[in-house]
């Protein structure tokens, strides 16, 4: 059985990996609480040969920082060599995203914002537009045609046109085509 779908990009929360390239701020523990290496950019990523351990290279000038990370419990052994190697306790690392950061997970994913293609079935209530018209879909048949109601967008803003009623086949490619709407015929 075919559908008629609606197709559109829609903007969604959704847990991405950590890339090479992406810019972040790593958090240590220290004495006084927590010490902020900023801005180090990920070089590297590549798993070990042990089980769920990634080896993580991150870099900033002349600063290099080492990241065994275990995403099966979360472990992280951190060495920053910045003219020596130091042993550091790590406590969370951060993705900067413009003027805000994103906490990275124990398995290397942070949420971000990301465009995802959707599909929604045509049903009776929804709306369509093209250059010359809007229409309102009032029934789909088993076939797929469709019955609109179709009001006719003028140049004089001031004249009122008349709506029609109007049934389109499921193959008149030249209408679909011409609608400001992605749509697409789906197997269900």
């Amino acid at each position: 059985m075919k559908k008629i779908m609606f197709v559109s990009n829609r903007k969604v929360q959704k847990y991405v990996p950590l890339t090479p390239g992406k810019v972040v701020d790593v958090f240590l523990k220290n004495n006084l609480g927590e010490k902020v290496l900023s801005r180090f950019t990920v070089q590297s990523m590549a798993k070990t040969s042990v089980h769920g351990v990634v080896l993580v290279v991150l870099t900033k000038a002349e600063a290099t920082l080492l990241m065994e990370w275990n995403v099966e419990d979360g472990e992280v052994k951190l060495n920053y060599i910045n003219g020596a190697v130091q042993k550091e306790d790590f406590l969370r690392m951060d993705v900067i995203k413009g003027r805000n950061s994103v906490d990275v997970s124990r398995v290397l994913t942070y949420l971000e914002e990301v465009n995802e293609e959707a599909k929604e079935p045509l049903v009776p209530g929804s709306t369509l537009s093209s250059s010359s018209a809007n229409y309102v879909v009032e029934y789909v048949t088993s076939d797929l045609s469709v019955v609109l109601q179709s009001t006719r967008i003028g140049s004089d803003r001031n004249k009122v046109y008349p709506t029609k009623t109007i049934l389109i086949g499921a193959k008149n490619q030249d209408f679909w085509k011409s609608l400001h709407q992605k749509i697409e015929m789906v197997e269900v």
